[in-house]
């Protein structure tokens, strides 16, 4: 199909020519700007020290997955380092980097009055919702989200950089909610 000296490229590795059906390149080198930047070990120590939303434990900016049995509370879990970033409370005596969070809960969310009560009971905070309100910048999703359709995530993108600028941590329970996705189960094998 190629003639000698012709290479075959898979074009969608690169984000700009997605929309052709084939590229090819005949022995000369490309001007095509790689998806993924290969780097050096030099590179890689001239990067930023990571920088911490619960100390030691998830660095912003990535992604970080909670699993478990369920009933193990992992909900109360996540909804305790949600708060505690969105209050910047210490959690567990790690420093925690306050800032807007998005907790995204398409199920267990008639339970969440109880349990954002339990936890500022717990935490000795006397607070009504407005006054939370004010203080916690933090915000919930109760619906679920196809993270493999990309129209739908980027909708949830634009309206969470909407209502929450610059939000630091997203938090989403449980992951078998993400409607399109493969589940995951939490039973013993």
């Amino acid at each position: 199909m190629f003639g000698e000296g012709e290479q075959r490229m898979d074009y969608e590795e690169y984000d700009e020519y997605e929309e052709l059906e084939e590229l090819r390149v005949i022995g000369k080198p490309s001007k095509i700007t790689p998806k993924f930047r290969l780097l050096s070990i030099k590179d890689i120590y001239e990067m930023p020290d990571a920088e911490w939303l619960v100390e030691g434990l998830i660095q912003f900016g990535t992604l970080a997955e909670l699993y478990g049995l369920d009933k193990s509370g992992k909900s109360f879990l996540a909804l305790d380092w949600a708060l505690s970033s969105a209050l910047g409370i210490r959690w567990l005596g790690r420093s925690v980097k306050p800032g807007p969070v998005v907790y995204v809960a398409a199920e267990g969310a008639a339970g969440l009055q109880f349990r954002i009560r339990s936890w500022l009971a717990a935490h000795g905070i006397e607070m009504d919702a407005s006054e939370l309100e004010a203080k916690a910048p933090i915000r919930f999703i109760i619906r679920s989200v196809d993270m493999l359709n990309a129209e739908e995530v980027e909708k949830l993108v634009a309206d969470i950089s909407e209502a929450l600028p610059n939000v630091g941590l997203i938090v989403s329970i449980p992951w078998r909610v993400t409607s399109g996705a493969a589940t995951r189960t939490s039973r013993r094998t």
